[in-house]
């Protein structure tokens, strides 16, 4: 099949002190097997090497245009990239992330779907593994603002950035990210494509390899944001406004998450927002928007949740895990035995 007949996919990259990795970044798109391919790098004002060696790629390869602008966050790097984007199609990556091979080709529409979900796999000490896969999934418009319940499971624990758009839904709305939110802005983003989206798919295969990096990383996920949980309600509440009703599910998921990125900062980092982090996590625990949806969790979740769900206090999650290992054990057992 000739080049011109196929789809031509626009790929943005924000690029921002990721000296070490955007060469990789690059040489990975470059190198996918769909070819018709356009590469927007937005230089946001990195002070390191990273705008130079962008030029550098782009005298050896027409395919590749830079875009050199002063610093002002990520969203705004991607919302220009959007202003440039030719595309039928549209997908981000991260500079200090990288695609293999196939992941365009993955992601491509098969049956006019307007947004196409992946899995993720996770770099991490040097090992890359699989953590982010969704099930198969297939749905119009109707029938995932249905059941946005059974949309978020099929997907359960995928990244946000990483699908593929249909660039015209983009166009024709408009679409752009929030430039005046620090966190979260993805998800709002993907939200309000889905407002207009009539078919999407989730795809079984994992092609995108996320940097998971060290506390040294500029990346948001290694920044302490005081401002998650509101985020996460936002974007809950937003889709709620979307399908007409409570999105428990899509609660839970937020809650937890609210947790993890609180909680590290409890842990780890040198004691760096530890007491603010710990006043966070106990007003998380406290919310009332999110702790509506235990009910719905105890009766519809994963038997992990179900079983979490029991210890959402402070004082008492510690408890979780351990009981929940135990319970989960006499399951095994319990299945041992009927199958003998």
């Amino acid at each position: 099949m000739e080049l011109k007949s196929l789809p031509l996919v626009s790929i943005v990259v924000p690029v921002y002190r990721a000296e070490h990795a955007i060469a990789r970044c690059i040489e990975s798109i470059l190198n996918q097997t769909h070819q018709n391919l356009e590469l927007i790098l937005i230089d946001d004002g990195s002070p390191d090497r990273c705008g130079e060696i962008c030029d550098a790629y782009a005298a050896k390869d027409q395919r590749i245009r830079v875009i050199h602008t002063p610093n002002r966050g990520v969203s705004s790097a991607r919302n220009q990239g959007l202003e440039c984007a030719q595309g039928d199609y549209l997908l981000f990556v991260d500079s200090d992330d990288w695609i293999e091979q196939n992941h365009v080709e993955v992601l491509l529409p098969v049956d006019d779907e307007d947004l196409v979900y992946g899995g993720t796999k996770l770099f991490r000490n040097g090992v890359l593994f699989d953590i982010r896969t969704p099930s198969a999934y297939v749905a119009t418009r109707e029938e995932w603002i249905q059941d946005y319940d059974g949309f978020c499971a099929s997907g359960r624990n995928i990244f946000f950035i990483h699908p593929c758009y249909r660039l015209s839904v983009i166009r024709e709305h408009n679409l752009r990210f929030d430039t005046k939110i620090s966190c979260g802005e993805d998800g709002m983003f993907n939200v309000s494509f889905l407002k207009y989206s009539q078919k999407i798919r989730y795809s079984e295969t994992s092609t995108y390899c996320y940097e998971d990096g060290d506390d040294t990383s500029d990346s948001l996920s290694h920044k302490f944001r005081p401002q998650y949980i509101q985020a996460k309600i936002a974007q809950c509440k937003t889709v709620e406004d979307m399908t007409q009703k409570k999105e428990y599910a899509l609660r839970w998921t937020g809650w937890k998450g609210t947790f993890r990125h609180y909680g590290k900062w409890v842990t780890f980092h040198d004691g760096i927002h530890k007491e603010e982090a710990v006043r966070a996590i106990k007003t998380a625990y406290r919310t009332e928007y999110f702790r509506e949806c235990i009910p719905y969790i105890r009766k519809n979740g994963y038997m992990d949740q179900k079983v979490e769900s029991f210890f959402m206090r402070y004082w008492l999650h510690p408890l979780y895990q351990p009981c929940y290992s135990v319970i989960a054990a006499l399951s095994k057992i319990k299945r041992l035995i009927i199958r003998k």
